[in-house]
Formats: C-alpha cells, sequence, structure tokens
C-alpha cells in the first residue's frame, strides 16, 4: 500500500446520510461537467499536435504511436494532409483511446494515464461524528472542485511523516492519525488495502473519456492553437528540428 495513500484525504462534519447524500450529488454533478470540458481541452491539444506536426512535415504515424500506443496504419508516409482528414484520424485516436482506457488501463503508461484517465471515485467512511473519505483520480481538476465545497475539509495524512507538514498542529495531526489508521484497518491493513471494504465506494464519472463533438472541441482550439513548438520537438527528439 502506498504510504502517500490518504493525500486526497477529506471530512465532512457531521454524520447525517442526507447531508453525505447532498455533498455526494452537487459534486457529482460537477465533476461530470468537468469530465466534459477536460476532454474538449485535451482531444483539442490532440488535434493541435497533429496539425502541427503535419504543417511541418513530420511523422505523425511515429508521433501517434510512441505517445498514445495507437497504430494508424493508414498515416505512415504521410504528410501535409488536409485538415479535415487529419481531424477525423484525431477524433479516430480519441475514440480509441476512450474504448482501450475503459476496457484495460494496465496497457496504458502512468503519464498517459495522468492525461487521460478522467475517472473519479470517492470512498466514504462514516465515523461516530464525522464522515472521512478518499478521491481516488488522476485528475487536479476534480480536487479542485471537492476543496472548494463550502462543508469538505481537507483531512490529508501521511503515515510516513514523524512530524505533520507545516500549518498542521500536533493535535489535528495525532488526530487524523488515529482516524486513518482507524480506518485502515477496518479496510484489510496495509498488506490488504480495499477501500470500499471499511465503507462505501461511489464512482463519480463514468470509466473511459467523454468523446466530445468535434463543434464543441473547436472552441478550445484557441487556447492551445498557439502552443509553443518547442513542445512539439520535444516530443519527438531534435533529430529534425534544423
Amino acid at each position: 500500500m502506498d504510504t502517500w495513500l490518504f493525500e486526497q484525504g477529506f471530512v465532512v462534519k457531521g454524520d447525517s446520510f442526507y447531508k453525505i447524500e447532498k455533498i455526494r450529488r452537487e459534486l457529482k454533478e460537477r465533476i461530470l461537467v468537468k469530465k466534459e470540458e477536460l476532454s474538449y481541452e485535451k482531444c483539442a491539444i490532440l488535434l493541435n499536435d497533429i496539425l502541427y506536426f503535419s504543417k511541418l512535415g513530420m511523422p505523425v504515424y511515429d508521433y501517434v504511436k510512441q505517445k498514445y500506443g495507437i497504430d494508424v496504419e493508414l498515416l505512415k508516409d504521410k504528410k501535409d494532409l488536409p485538415v479535415e482528414e487529419l481531424e477525423d484520424y484525431a477524433f479516430y485516436i480519441f475514440t480509441e483511446l476512450s474504448k482501450r482506457i475503459e476496457k484495460n488501463k494496465e496497457d496504458f503508461s502512468e503519464d498517459l494515464l495522468d492525461d487521460y484517465d478522467l475517472t473519479c471515485y470517492i470512498h466514504f467512511y462514516p465515523t461516530s461524528d464525522n464522515v472521512l473519505f478518499l478521491v481516488e483520480t488522476k485528475q487536479k481538476e476534480y480536487l479542485d472542485i471537492i476543496e472548494d465545497h463550502f462543508e469538505v475539509h481537507q483531512f490529508s495524512f501521511d503515515v510516513a511523516l514523524d512530524e505533520p507538514p507545516y500549518g498542521i498542529s500536533h493535535i489535528d495531526w495525532a488526530n487524523r492519525a488515529k482516524e486513518w489508521l482507524s480506518i485502515l484497518n477496518r479496510c484489510g491493513g496495509a498488506e490488504n488495502w480495499m477501500p470500499s471494504s471499511g465503507g462505501f465506494s461511489v464512482e463519480m464519472t463514468e470509466n473511459g473519456l467523454f468523446v466530445p463533438d468535434s463543434k464543441e472541441v473547436y472552441k478550445y482550439m484557441g487556447s492551445v492553437r498557439n502552443s509553443d513548438l518547442d513542445r512539439v520537438f520535444d516530443m519527438i527528439g531534435d533529430t529534425n528540428k534544423d
């Protein structure tokens, strides 16, 4: 078990089921909206990079296979393709990513999942006075939504630290240790950790990516179209830079 498992830990004061259900509905609604926005943005970045590669006469096929692990045979040896054709490829790649991530995340590198795994789970743990919960996601934007909720308070804990981080008192840190280590034991301990076994889990977003409509993606193109070309060169190395 990761010693920093409780980094994304939070608490809601009080143990009212109705309060938790209300917060769950509110967070789910906001996270689903953010998932759509993230999908538009990430698909726009993908399309923008493909357009740059084609415009610069670089091997789009190699870039797609290297970064996304998707072999698009029709892209081999093609350069300076019409924008409309490249758009079709971009949406095909994005759709394939959606299907593959939903089917088996083990096929992808951590870096790629950090970008394209838009799922989110919350594991709730009622205690005698409060409800603690862990957020399982790779998207900081989801955590920001949760932290911004006025009834949710940050309650992280690191079992590897002997001293509390700056800004947290020893009393507060000891209380967090007591609460989270109790939940750790309820969930099978460090060796047999099963986050849902000591409480209940909720899937806040569906598996896979949200495949956006092309018209919506274009709204995001302006913010990424002027991306730094050096970033593109970094992806494929400096061999063609000159």
